[in-house]
């Protein structure tokens, strides 16, 4: 993340379209994990179509999502 936010402290690139769209993949990714873990059976946790299926299609709903909360209609 260094590389899009810049240094620390002040992070300069952190308003950037491009540090925000990476952030919304990171948290589209994540949320779109934990959602389909409570879904599936444990048994199917980290193994099987099942789990991959489900996370892309989950990751797809939930970045639409984030890319609207984070980037501006003039940073798409």
């Amino acid at each position: 993340m260094k590389r899009y936010l810049g240094p620390g402290p002040n992070f300069p690139g952190q308003d950037s379209r491009e540090a925000k769209s990476v952030l919304a993949e990171i948290i589209a990714a994540e949320a779109a994990r934990m959602i389909v873990e409570r879904k599936l059976p444990p048994s199917e946790h980290w193994m099987g179509p099942a789990f991959t299926v489900s996370t892309g299609i989950t990751v797809e709903k939930y970045l639409v999502r984030c890319h609207k909360l984070m980037l501006s209609d003039d940073e798409l």
